[in-house]
C-alpha cells in the first residue's frame, strides 16, 4: 500500500474536505466518478460531513493502491480536483502526486481573473457543462465492435420490407415480431451483416444468412419481440460477437444510442440528442433518431450493453400520463428476458452473462 506520512494525509484530508462541491453527497459520487473511478464510488461510504467523507475516501483510495495503467487511484482524484482549488494548494497536490509518483500532475490550473463586470471570460470556464460527456476512447472501439452484431433484415413472403436486427448469441437473432412475426416470414428472410461502410466510406462486401429450419423460438406481438435461429452452426466468426444483454435499470435522462438499418439504408448509428425521457417497467420512451426500417435495433446503454429493443417512434403516448409526445420507444429487455422459456433466456444469459 502506498503511504502519505500524516502530514500529507492530513493536508490531502482538508483540501477535499474544502471543495464546495463535496459539501453534498450526491456531488462527491460525482467527483469520484469524473476521477475515471467509477468503479469505486459504489463501494464508498460517501455520507457524514465533508470531513469524515473526506477521510474515508482518502483512506479507501490508499488501501486500494494502484490501477492497472500503474496510476494510483488516490492520483487520479487528486489530479481532478486541482481544477477546483486555488494556485497554492495546486502547489501542494503537485507535491504529493510527485513524491510519491501516485500520478503525472496535470498542468496548472491558471486562476481565474474577473473582468470589471464581476464576470470570469468564457474562454476560461474549462469545466463539465450541465453533464458529464467525456468517455474512455475505448468506447468507440466498443461501439464499433458492437455495431458489428447489428444486421439487416430483409423480410415478408411476396411482398418484402426492411427491418433491423442483432445477434445475442452465436447463431440467434432478436428483432420486432412486426418485422418478422412467424416461420414462413423467418423462412424467406435475408440476414445481412456487415451492411455498412468501411473506415473509408466504402460499401462492405455483407454477409449473408439464412434462417434454420424451424427458425422462430420464440416471438410475442404485444411485445412485439421475435427470436429467430439462424443456419450458422458455428456461429458468426470472431469478428462478429454476440451483444451483452443487461438487466440494469434505465434512468430518465440517462442516454441511450442505437445502431440500425434506418430506411434500408446502410448501417447508421444515433449518438447525438439521445436522452431518455420516459422509463417504466414494459417501455423506454428516448429522442433518439430513427426511421422507418430500424425497427428492431438494439438500444444501447453507455457501456454498449443492450437495454432495450427499439420498436415504434412518432406521436406516442407516456403510459402513466397518457399525454402524447414526439418520441421514440422501445421494449425493455428485462421484461423480454422475463417472457422467454427457462431454456431460452438461459441459452441467452449464458452467453455473456447477466448484470
Amino acid at each position: 500500500m502506498d503511504q502519505l506520512n500524516t502530514d500529507e494525509r492530513n493536508a490531502v484530508v482538508a483540501v477535499l474536505a474544502s471543495i464546495p462541491e463535496f459539501s453534498v453527497e450526491s456531488s462527491r459520487r460525482e467527483i469520484i466518478v469524473l476521477s475515471g473511478l467509477q468503479d469505486l464510488a459504489t463501494s464508498m461510504d460517501l455520507s457524514g460531513s465533508p470531513f469524515i467523507s473526506a477521510s474515508r475516501v482518502v483512506s479507501h483510495l490508499l488501501a486500494y493502491g494502484r490501477l492497472p495503467n500503474g496510476e494510483h487511484s488516490l492520483g487520479r482524484l487528486l489530479n481532478m480536483i486541482k481544477s477546483m482549488t486555488g494556485v497554492e494548494t495546486q502547489d501542494l497536490v503537485d507535491q504529493v502526486l510527485r513524491s510519491h509518483t501516485l500520478m503525472t500532475p496535470i498542468a496548472r490550473v491558471p486562476a481565474l481573473q474577473m473582468r470589471g463586470d464581476g464576470t470570469f471570460p468564457a474562454s476560461m470556464l474549462e469545466k463539465i457543462i450541465l453533464e458529464n460527456t467525456l468517455r474512455d476512447v475505448n468506447y468507440l472501439a466498443r461501439g464499433a465492435r458492437a455495431a458489428n452484431a447489428v444486421c439487416h433484415i430483409e423480410a415478408g413472403v411476396g411482398n418484402r420490407w426492411s427491418g433491423t436486427g442483432f445477434l445475442v448469441t452465436e447463431n440467434i437473432i432478436m428483432t420486432n415480431n412486426h418485422v418478422i412475426a412467424n416461420e414462413a416470414e423467418a423462412q424467406t428472410s435475408i440476414i445481412r451483416f456487415h451492411y455498412q461502410n468501411d473506415i473509408d466510406g466504402r460499401p462492405l462486401e455483407p454477409r449473408v444468412w439464412r434462417a434454420a429450419s424451424p427458425a422462430v423460438l420464440a416471438t410475442n406481438a404485444k411485445m412485439d419481440y421475435t427470436i429467430i435461429e439462424l443456419d450458422a452452426p458455428q456461429g458468426m466468426g470472431n469478428e462478429i460477437l454476440p451483444l451483452h444483454l443487461t438487466r440494469r435499470d434505465v434512468v430518465r435522462d440517462s442516454r441511450v444510442s442505437i445502431i440500425q438499418h434506418p430506411g434500408g439504408q446502410l448501417k447508421q448509428v444515433s449518438l447525438q440528442n439521445n436522452k431518455v425521457e420516459y422509463v417504466d417497467d414494459e417501455v423506454v420512451q428516448y429522442i433518439t433518431s430513427t426511421l422507418p426500417g430500424s425497427s428492431g435495433a438494439p438500444v444501447f446503454d453507455d457501456d454498449w450493453s443492450v437495454v432495450a429493443l427499439h420498436h415504434s417512434g412518432g406521436l406516442l403516448r407516456e403510459p402513466q400520463t397518457g399525454r402524447q409526445f414526439f418520441r421514440n420507444e422501445g421494449i425493455r429487455l428485462n421484461r423480454i428476458l422475463m417472457d422467454l422459456s427457462d431454456d431460452l433466456r438461459h441459452r441467452i444469459e449464458s452467453q455473456w452473462g447477466q448484470t
